[in-house]
């Protein structure tokens, strides 16, 4: 129990210690009359001669108070300094949220829904935050509430910093550092954006921090950390909206100035996600075709006529034209394992290739041909896929080309996709070891890298 009159403001009284750590403990608050939602209060201790300590605290409690005006930040409703001894002992009431932290510890469950809007939720909170020049510092599911309506917000400011006047970074969680933080850079927007992208990977991945799963040790995940902060980037991720999984990747890219700039630009790609192509070239062909058949039809017309072959009609005559999407392929003739070559196509901005249809295939295969290569590694494992082959991008593994009796995943070690030429049935697809290519001469095995671009 807290050594300090009671009630507190007049009517709250101290019950069940919450948390513990450092200078900081909460405690749950009931009201000594009448009803009113629950409570906690966040007392932190200020020893003697520590004067900066207590403006600290007393800045994050006028920041904090500023950004509740968003929405989405944990609101406090009332705070009091009282003394301690021969320090000092700051309080601060707020209501009592869920915890994501401890929704993950209980193994709670989120929807692709529920993870787009906490995306949302705190997108909003960090553009206001930069509207007032504030730099979290430290997001994580600790650090983020939900309300009992199911709105998602940002709580703990206590080392945050003005975006304005940063200092080198020497706090914040590990597990959900940048890769610049924590090699002592300062943090920026672009710093909180990463580790919110950590936090939604998180929960798009079952709930495991990048790169870990149920069967991960604390050592390996320790390593996953370790290797994630020295700029390993993460591998693409299998579920959420196409524009959700997108908005993730981008923001947990190892070079911040491969990121989002600005929350507010990251919340435009979620709330405004970039048409597809292809459905307005449709609509496009629709309306023109709909204009040559009206010219020809309609009485008093003249009809079109057909372009002679030393004028092409141009763009400006008819409705703009948008470039088509395209899949660049190239065979990188190195004998890396799967992994390897995976990583190899991410840093590059591409992926190891997928093939979802016959016409893929023979592009595919027309390019190994022209190398002269006998085995390649296409973008596929069943290491974390449920019912057989994945595609790195999470597209359906619908087409298959498998050779005579694969898969058939020999002494259970063969979980990665390669395509191989053999006689006489020439290229068939084949599960392997991770460096399977080690059986292949380095010249004439690698993999297929893949590109999604406009055609030039």
């Amino acid at each position: 129990m807290l050594p300090i009159p009671q009630p507190l403001w007049g009517q709250w009284l101290p019950g069940e210690r919450l948390y513990a750590s450092g200078a900081t403990e909460v405690y749950a608050l009931t009201r000594a009359q009448g009803t009113a939602r629950s409570c906690v209060v966040k007392c932190v201790r200020i020893p003697a001669g520590r004067p900066e300590l207590l403006e600290a605290a007393r800045e994050q409690c006028r920041v904090q108070q500023r950004m509740a005006d968003s929405g989405h930040a944990v609101q406090i409703l009332d705070d009091c300094v009282l003394p301690d001894g021969g320090g000092t002992l700051v309080l601060l009431r707020m209501e009592r949220l869920d915890c994501l932290q401890e929704l993950l510890r209980q193994g709670a469950g989120f929807s692709d829904g529920e993870i787009l809007q906490l995306a949302k939720d705190l997108l909003q909170a960090l553009v206001f935050a930069a509207r007032m020049n504030v730099v979290h510092r430290d997001i994580k599911p600790a650090n983020i509430y939900r309300t009992p309506s199911g709105v998602y917000q940002l709580g703990d400011f206590g080392i945050a910093s003005r975006a304005d006047a940063p200092a080198p970074f020497t706090g914040g969680t590990a597990a959900y550092l940048a890769p610049e933080t924590a090699g002592g850079k300062p943090a920026d927007a672009r710093s909180d954006l990463y580790a919110l992208g950590v936090v939604l990977y998180q929960l798009l991945n079952g709930g495991f921090l990048p790169l870990t799963d149920g069967a991960s040790s604390y050592t390996d995940i320790e390593h996953t950390i370790s290797a994630r902060l020295r700029g390993r980037k993460l591998p693409p991720l299998r579920r959420g909206c196409r524009a959700l999984r997108r908005a993730v990747m981008r923001a947990c890219e190892p070079d911040p100035r491969r990121r989002w700039q600005s929350a507010a630009q990251m919340l435009r790609a979620l709330t405004q996600p970039e048409r597809p192509v292809w459905p307005a070239v449709l609509a496009c062909g629709a309306c023109l075709a709909a204009g040559l058949l009206a010219g020809r039809l309609l009485p008093g017309r003249t009809p079109a006529q057909p372009p002679s072959s030393a004028q092409e009609p141009s763009a400006a005559a008819g409705m703009p034209q948008e470039p088509a999407a395209e899949h660049r392929y190239e065979f990188v003739a190195q004998a890396l394992s799967w992994d390897e070559a995976r990583i190899w196509c991410e840093a590059r901005g591409g992926h190891l290739a997928v093939v979802t249809s016959a016409e893929e295939s023979e592009q595919i295969k027309t390019l190994l041909a022209e190398h002269g290569a006998s085995a390649a590694w296409l973008g596929a494992n069943k290491l974390n896929a449920a019912n057989g082959f994945q595609w790195v991008t999470g597209e359906p593994f619908s087409y298959a080309e498998w050779g005579p009796g694969e898969p058939n995943n020999t002494n259970n070690a063969e979980h990665y996709l390669m395509v191989m030429d053999t006689a006489p049935q020439g290229y068939v697809w084949n599960d392997s070891r991770l460096n399977g290519m080690e059986m292949f001469a380095g010249t004439v095995c690698g993999f297929l890298c893949e590109w999604e671009a406009p055609a030039p």
